[in-house]
């Protein structure tokens, strides 16, 4: 209530605001799909409303899409958000690359063996005095 007016002021909840709402909501529930639809109507009212852009990138990152949940998380400099879903893409691309992985760690490890050793048996021959009995 407005004392110098003597008037009260009813606010009522906007458009926008009712997606915000329903946005966190539906995330909030697990309904992961229905949050991003909602984000990205958000984001048709107001393209430059940073919770949107987190919404939907916390919304991928519960289903599992880090690499796509971390480009929304980079365009609003959401660094500790970023981190949890490139730890997640991280962990699932060393998964599926640890043969290659190893196998590149043993050539750089054997190689240089094999050379010594391969260069030593060489040395031998080279100095080996054959004719000696």
């Amino acid at each position: 209530m407005d004392q110098l007016d003597c008037a009260i002021t009813v606010f009522t909840l906007t458009n926008f605001g009712e997606l915000v709402f329903t946005a966190m909501e539906d995330f909030d529930a697990g309904r992961y799909n229905e949050s991003l639809e909602s984000w990205n109507q958000v984001i048709k009212y107001d393209g430059n409303y940073d919770l949107a852009y987190i919404g939907i990138g916390r919304a991928y990152l519960r289903q599992k899409e880090y690499k796509t949940a971390m480009e929304y998380f980079k365009l609003k400099y959401d660094a500790e958000n970023y981190s949890k879903a490139y730890r997640q893409y991280r962990k699932i691309w060393v998964e599926e690359n640890i043969v290659v992985i190893v196998i590149v760690l043993l050539v750089l490890f054997l190689v240089p063996m094999i050379i010594g050793k391969i260069k030593s048996i060489k040395y031998e021959f080279a100095t080996a005095d054959i004719f000696k009995v």
